[in-house]
């Protein structure tokens, strides 16, 4: 409200202090226009922080799942290796009480043919790194040569030990010719087995190979570790039960 008295006009080049109508639709035209701009904004960073929320909440828990799948899958290496273990403790009890060894009239394993399947085994492992290696630079096609390799050289490796067992059976070391050939045949069948399972998985993951990328490839990672522990132990009983 100015204080200038009725009636008087104010100078020239004074500026007016009272507001017009229009000055006031003016004002208010101004301040809403501003609200709108900040609900649009509004509008539109919500569903941008929502998006932002979702993808931490999913990273979350694709950390928990493949924590969980790395946990349960060491705990599935650790639970088969201990029956290895136990084998290898009968072997070597075996061998502290025998006066000879390979006790007297028990052939010799065959030496040669599980030699080679040796080597394929650890051919094999290498041929996996390989396609892993392949998934992580997202390189499919690497993935794909890889598991390929590693499964043609597993059933190379199985077909080969089926060969070193007929030779062991017409060398005369049977399954039932005493404690020493019960747990060569044990050991040998039990790594048979396991080397089964992983060449099942290696083919899955070979025709699933197309799912997989560098960002997603938990599946291999994991069977991964079950193929070159595999390939580790055979390599070990090689060294104690046939070399050594």
């Amino acid at each position: 409200m100015s204080s200038r008295p009725l009636g008087v006009q104010p100078e020239p080049g004074e500026a007016s202090t009272v507001s017009s109508p229009a000055q006031g639709r003016g004002e208010a035209e101004a301040v809403a226009s501003i609200v709108k701009l900040s609900s649009a904004d509004d509008a539109i960073l919500t569903p941008r922080a929502e998006r932002r929320k979702c993808r931490r909440v999913a990273a979350l828990q694709t950390s928990d799942e493949e924590a969980n799948a790395r946990f349960f899958m060491a705990l599935f290496l650790a639970s088969w290796s201990i029956g290895f273990v136990a084998l290898f403790f009968a072997q070597l009890y075996l061998r502290l009480d025998a006066v000879s060894w390979p006790p007297a009239g028990s052939p010799p394993p065959p030496r040669l043919l599980t030699g080679v399947s040796t080597l394929v085994a650890i051919a094999s492992s290498f041929a996996y790194h390989y396609g892993l290696m392949g998934v992580v630079q997202d390189r499919r096609v690497q993935l794909r040569r890889g598991l390929l390799g590693a499964n043609a050289l597993a059933f190379l490796f199985l077909m080969i030990q089926l060969a070193a067992a007929v030779q062991a059976q017409v060398r005369g070391l049977r399954w039932d010719g005493g404690a020493y050939a019960s747990v060569f045949w044990i050991t040998a069948g039990f790594h048979y087995l396991h080397v089964v399972v992983g060449l099942m998985a290696g083919v899955w993951l070979y025709l699933n190979a197309s799912r997989f990328r560098a960002e997603n490839h938990l599946p291999v990672r994991l069977w991964g570790y079950y193929w070159h522990s595999i390939a580790l132990i055979w390599t070990l009983l090689y060294l104690f039960v046939f070399l050594i």
